[in-house]
């Protein structure tokens, strides 16, 4: 850094030179930057409380191991939930999900939330176990969330995923697992004419809020073609009812859970601002640099 002593503080030669090259080894410093990711990860604990803070019930399954994952940037959501069988050998074959981030962190349905939130289903059921389209494969549907989950509305259909982001996994140990990847921008923006600037959708950050009921479906869980479309073929289909005669639950209830930062991104993923703007000032100052040398020299010839 001894080029900007000396001369330039006597004779202000090469002020931009002396900025260029000042920004330019800025650019090359760690700028701080805040989490994008957020993860909530819980085990079963062996004895005592299984979840301290969450409310649990096995009707459908034992819940094992609940992770969730939430990217602010990119709108990715992930989650992965694994069950064992309960006393009379019930797994899940289904599940509603609906998460509550900043500001309350609050389940949805306990302060009366209407058209605030997205609520998913997930219909896991195998061809063995369902004739309901579409067949044999798992889906997922996310709905705006109405305040009945009983009760879900296909003029409030919002987007559909098939089995190439949720699966279902059976285990060596019988044990079961569920897991979906999806990208959440679209379900976030809300429905238009429905829902207003209190929508959340999906989104979570330093503290999540989870209503997650994992279900064995009965026949209560129907398909039909959406509204706007009454004579869609069979594989465009919307859930229109979901159906669980027995079912488990994770809740946090009014207890929000803090969650923890994701993986580092590491360098260069993302341009922080401050170095996008020592980068123009770098660039600038090295230009303007090199204007002043040609107009020297053209002078002193």
């Amino acid at each position: 850094m001894t080029l900007c002593r000396g001369n330039f503080q006597k004779s202000l030669r090469k002020p931009l030179l002396c900025l260029g090259v000042t920004a330019a080894l800025l650019i090359g410093l760690p700028a701080e930057s805040k989490a994008t990711s957020f993860v909530y990860e819980v085990t079963r604990a062996s004895s005592g409380d299984p979840f301290p803070g969450v409310q649990t019930s096995s009707g459908a399954g034992v819940v094992e191991a609940v992770k969730f994952t939430y990217d602010d940037v990119t709108e990715v959501l992930t989650m992965e939930s694994t069950f064992s069988p309960n006393s009379y050998g019930t797994l899940p074959d289904g599940f509603w999900l609906i998460l509550a981030g900043e500001p309350d962190g609050q389940p949805p349905g306990v302060g009366g939330s209407t058209n605030d939130y997205v609520i998913l289903y997930g219909d896991l059921r195998t061809l063995s176990e369902s004739q309901a389209p579409p067949v044999g494969a798992p889906t997922m549907e996310a709905f705006v969330f109405n305040g009945d989950y009983w009760d879900n509305s296909d003029a409030w259909h919002l987007e559909t995923w098939d089995d190439s982001y949720i699966t279902r996994t059976e285990n060596p140990d019988g044990s079961r697992t569920f897991a979906f990847s999806i990208d959440a921008t679209n379900i976030n923006q809300g429905l238009s004419g429905v829902t207003d600037g209190d929508f959340r959708g999906v989104a979570f950050g330093e503290e999540i809020g989870i209503w997650f009921q994992p279900v064995k479906q009965g026949h209560g869980t129907i398909y039909a073609p959406p509204y706007y479309d009454p004579y869609a073929p069979e594989e465009d289909w919307i859930m229109t009812d979901f159906g669980g005669k027995k079912k488990s639950w994770f809740d946090t209830w009014t207890n929000p859970q803090p969650t923890d930062p994701g993986p580092d991104p590491g360098p260069g993923v993302v341009p922080e601002p401050s170095s996008i703007v020592l980068l123009g000032i770098g660039s600038l100052g090295l230009v303007g640099y090199g204007w002043r040398r040609r107009r020297n020299r053209k002078a002193t010839r």
